[in-house]
């Protein structure tokens, strides 16, 4: 029977996840839609609307916020009918991501520009996916990722070169902690050349006092060359610069670096991010780092340079 493109909240019947790239002729059985879009697939007779026009998906987001963490999808357009004449046609599974600034091109920081909440297209935010043609139907796939779906904000894509269309939904959104997800799904946005993405710190820096990072950041070393404080006009200004050093075997990307100013007693005066270039790091390559501090505050006496603390970002 015809599939009823419903706005009523789902009842997802648990599904087992294939581990095939494609699936096979046993997959259960879907419904087709009457029209083109992305789907949440309800039951074996029944969809779920995902996409549509901008309003209609501000007024429908609560229906569309608590999908389930097994959720299979449909997707329905005409051009998958050349998808396999083609290989820039691809059907994308991506977690949101949330910005928590722009990266000028001199690498200082800027509070975030626009939306915060943006497909980076970058690793760990995709999802793998399996999808197989629903019966002769060329046009329509079934899709299924090939993970459970941790609760939070994820995009379905169908690209197509550089173009895409997509839907935005939820994954029992309502009970996730924001400002975990926000820290967890990271990213800064970086303006020069184009506006493309850079994953915020992966590891959080050391507990104070160790000054040594874990995880990710482990195979980065820091080395900080001494301050330089200058007289520039009437202004003091105090420029802080050092190198980071992959000593990994393998490639390693360069977190954020947050740089603290303290007195001699160990109070921390003020803090601020830097970026340091390259952001990726062959075994053995060394990116390096350099910012100017105008009218440091009083009583200054030394700088320390970590990575940035997952922990401490704010939604």
């Amino acid at each position: 029977m015809p599939a009823r493109q419903r706005r009523a909240a789902l009842a997802i019947s648990a599904a087992t996840l294939l581990s095939a790239c494609a699936l096979g002729p046993s997959a259960p059985q879907v419904p087709v839609p009457d029209d083109p879009g992305f789907y949440a697939v309800v039951d074996e007779d029944d969809l779920q609307r995902l996409d549509g026009t901008e309003k209609w998906e501000v007024e429908t987001w609560s229906e569309r916020a608590d999908l389930s963490p097994r959720q299979q999808f449909v997707v329905s357009d005409p051009i998958l009918i050349d998808r396999g004449k083609t290989d820039d046609i691809d059907i994308e599974l991506w977690r949101v991501a949330w910005v928590r600034s722009t990266i000028r091109a001199d690498g200082s920081a800027a509070p975030a520009q626009g939306s915060q909440w943006v497909v980076a297209r970058i690793e760990p935010f995709r999802v793998p996916l399996s999808f197989r043609s629903v019966g002769d139907e060329s046009e329509v796939l079934h899709v299924v990722p090939q993970e459970e779906l941790a609760p939070g904000l994820y995009s379905l894509q169908l690209r197509q070169g550089d173009a895409s269309r997509s839907a935005r939904f939820g994954v029992q959104w309502n009970a996730v902690d924001k400002q975990d997800y926000s820290a967890s799904h990271c990213v800064d946005r970086r303006i020069e050349g184009g506006t493309a993405y850079q994953p915020c710190s992966t590891a959080s820096a050391a507990a104070p006092g160790d000054g040594m990072p874990s995880g990710l950041a482990r195979d980065l070393e820091i080395k900080l060359v001494d301050p330089v404080s200058r007289t520039v006009g009437s202004q003091k200004v105090l420029i802080v610069q050092g190198m980071v050093t992959n000593v990994a075997s393998s490639t390693r990307a360069v977190p954020m670096l947050e740089a603290a100013l303290q007195d001699r007693s160990g109070t921390v005066l003020g803090r601020w991010t830097i970026a340091a270039q390259p952001e990726l790091l062959s075994p053995g390559q060394t990116a390096t780092f350099r910012t100017e501090i105008i009218e440091p505050p009083a009583g200054t006496a030394r700088v320390n340079v970590t990575f940035t603390q997952n922990a401490s970002l704010q939604p």
